[in-house]
């Protein structure tokens, strides 16, 4: 193990302040957020480095083309030789506790300079490497897809209403007082402890704009009375009340009873439709278009650096009512796209898994380099990376998903996928690695590794 001090050195800081970002420029342009999206036209570092955001939740980024940076960065160059950038970034990122989950809030020179890298020769650095890049490029191909998905679902929207601000189709308009109603929330405190029920209840972290997360839905202690009133039904729009971020304010998304009884707290405005000719995934979707969202940031107010709306203002936001069919068809499309979704996201969560295994393995020096490369990682290269790559495992396990002729969701990722996985048996078969024998027991013919 080595400490971070020895073996990278502390470029100067940037005098830059972090609103000076472009969204457009020439070079990319580092602050201390997450997500690296803003850009500039003049660069400041030009070797490969590692950046490290030191605002908020410690952040780490790569890059080895040149940059520039805010002044709430750390930027980092190695000193030696024998180590390899991306390799101390994977580590970092994938198995330091500090960069990992809830992540170290405020990031020290002190702490960064103290963290010990277990650092293997070079070429084991640089293995380690090709394996990661191979499976990040996979979760970054699903989140292309995932995008992708989301754009084409606006081409159709746009195609179908028009576009919402302009209204150039010349919809009828009515305000949600008008085609349902509202209801706050539950408020959160210690001294609820005493009351009879306790149910679950939607928080701001479990609402995202035309999407729930419900990996964790906390419970409340109630009384009748406010379960009665503050129980979800299937179809309820939930509003995000306030946040630090005006843009997401207001964003909302609809209950489909995952949970059988469920309630929301005050920091959530619930909106219940009360006629069946609204479909209550045509007016939410709407409603986090641009003619949505800039209604809500119009009346939107700020209290101590938060952004909040209020009941009222929800209850005069204006949506279009176009014809009953069209917002059921409308609905069809919208749920196709998130079955496609739901698949990519499961594809790209399980892919996170692999890079986790793989990156547990790799940095306590655990790892074969023979085998570590997953089927899936496998298929989406060329034959001559599965060839070089494979095993007889891997082999086997691919002869073994194809086994049944199914092409289905279950097996393989995509038709793609699935034609790709036939034709590098055939090269297997033709190579000798792949021979075809006959089953006595189902007294079928089958494919075995060699």
């Amino acid at each position: 193990m080595e400490k971070f001090k020895d073996i990278f050195r502390f470029a100067p800081k940037s005098k830059i302040k972090a609103s000076e970002g472009l969204d457009k420029g020439r070079f990319p342009f580092y602050t201390s957020s997450q997500i690296q999206d803003k850009r500039v036209d003049t660069e400041q570092y030009f070797d490969e480095a590692l950046i490290f955001g030191t605002g908020g939740r410690a952040s780490i980024h790569y890059e080895f083309q040149p940059f520039s940076t805010s002044t709430d960065c750390f930027v980092t160059i190695t000193t030696r030789n024998d180590v390899n950038t991306k390799y101390v970034y994977y580590y970092l990122s994938l198995v330091e506790r500090g960069f990992k989950g809830a992540g170290l809030k405020h990031l020290s020179k002190g702490y960064l300079e103290n963290i010990e890298i277990p650092l293997p020769d070079l070429e084991t650095q640089n293995k380690i490497v090709t394996i990661l890049d191979k499976a990040k490029a996979i979760v970054d191909k699903r989140e292309h897809t995932i995008r992708k998905y989301d754009e084409l679902l606006r081409a159709v929207f746009l195609e179908m209403f028009g576009d919402p601000v302009k209204n150039e189709k010349g919809w009828e308009k009515k305000s949600l007082e008008k085609i349902g109603d509202i209801q706050g929330g539950l408020q959160v405190t210690s001294k609820r402890s005493v009351n009879p029920i306790e149910l679950p209840y939607l928080r701001v972290a479990n609402i995202y704009r035309d999407r729930l997360d419900l990996d964790e839905v906390k419970t409340i202690f109630v009384t009748e009375p406010e379960a009665i009133r503050t129980k979800l039904k299937k179809g309820d729009i939930l509003f995000v009340e306030g946040h630090g971020n005006a843009e997401e304010v207001g964003r909302s998304a609809v209950w489909d009873e995952s949970i059988e009884i469920c309630l929301h707290q005050n920091h959530l405005i619930r909106f219940r439709l009360s006629s069946d000719y609204f479909f209550p995934r045509f007016i939410n979707y709407y409603l986090n278009t641009s003619g949505g969202r800039t209604q809500m940031l119009k009346v939107g107010k700020t209290t101590s650096g938060l952004k909040t709306i209020s009941s009222q203002n929800i209850k005069d936001t204006t949506v279009i009512i176009p014809p009953k069919e069209l917002q059921k068809s409308f609905e069809i499309i919208l749920q196709k796209k998130e079955q496609l979704q739901r698949k990519a996201f499961q594809s790209k969560k399980e892919i996170e898994e692999l890079i986790n295994s793989l990156s547990q393995l790799a940095f306590n020096g655990q790892l074969n380099f023979n085998t570590a490369v997953d089927l899936e990682v496998l298929l989406e290269n060329d034959y001559k990376f599965f060839k070089e790559n494979s095993t007889k495992n891997s082999i086997q396990l691919l002869l073994e998903r194809l086994d049944t002729g199914e092409q289905n969701s279950n097996r393989f990722n995509d038709q793609q996928t699935y034609d790709k996985a036939k034709s590098f048996v055939f090269e297997l078969i033709k190579e000798g690695k792949v021979e075809q024998i006959f089953d006595v027991e189902t007294q079928k013919i089958k494919l075995s590794a060699e």
